[in-house]
Order: C-alpha cells, then structure tokens, then sequence
C-alpha cells in the first residue's frame, strides 16, 4: 500500500512538472499573505526582537520587490 500511494504521488509530481506552473488565484494569495503575517505575528508577540530581525525582513522584502525572478521562486 505504501509502495501504490508514493507512486501516485510522484506520477502526480511529474504530471505538474509537465504540464509547466498555474496562476494562483487571488483568494489563494490572500490567505498566504494572511499566513506569513500571522506567522511573523506569532514569532515577534511577545519579543519583538532586534533591529538585525527588522533589518534582515525588510532586506527580503526589497529583494522580493526589486526581483521579479525571486519573488516568483519564493
């Protein structure tokens, strides 16, 4: 059984790989928005952390904004 459900999961990979990246819905980005900033919530609630936190935040976000290559990868 085990053996039936990896093969089904790599024949479903692979079938993605072929048929290439789809477009993801806005209501889909919507929520992954909401999960990155609750995550980012949940880790600095209670100790917000250093400016090296905020800093290197912020450097990922100007990296994501300035490379559309990156942003589409991450």
């Amino acid at each position: 059984m085990r053996f039936t459900n990896a093969l089904a999961a790599t024949e479903r990979q692979w079938e993605a790989f072929r048929n290439g990246p789809e477009s993801i819905p806005h209501k889909t980005l919507v929520a992954l928005a909401g999960r990155y900033c609750r995550e980012i919530v949940d880790i600095v609630d209670e100790e917000p952390g250093g400016t090296e936190v905020w800093e290197a935040v912020q450097g990922l976000h100007d990296h994501l904004d300035a490379n559309a290559e990156a942003r589409r990868n991450w």
